[in-house]
């Protein structure tokens, strides 16, 4: 369904952790424009989209970075219900930005 306000600010945040822009306006109709897209698209491809970017958002730290990473919450997980969980741990997001995700029952919504 249609992103809700927090989820609209969740993302906004994931993207800006990401290297994304800001809040401008063209930001926010990207938002949309990613919110539309996932509707039709199968879990097992948000799952691998998600994959590629913990991959890659780890391929840019340090291998000390990502060592101490890997003690504290394991290796990335190939299950995609575990990898959502994984990935909301080790983004540099406030909490308050993390919390949405608590309410939310299905894998690929959180995907």
């Amino acid at each position: 369904g249609p992103q809700t306000p927090s989820e609209t600010a969740v993302a906004s945040k994931t993207a800006q952790a990401a290297g994304g822009g800001g809040g401008t306006e063209s930001s926010r109709q990207g938002e949309g424009e990613v919110a539309l897209e996932m509707r039709g698209r199968e879990t097992q491809e948000l799952h691998e989209e998600l994959m590629r970017f913990a991959m890659g958002w780890l391929a840019r730290l340090s291998p000390v970075q990502v060592r101490k990473l890997e003690l504290e919450f394991g290796a990335v997980p190939q299950d995609a219900a575990l990898l959502t969980w994984w990935c909301l741990m080790i983004l540099p997001l406030m909490d308050e930005a993390k919390v949405p995700f608590l309410a939310i029952r299905s894998v690929r919504e959180r995907l």
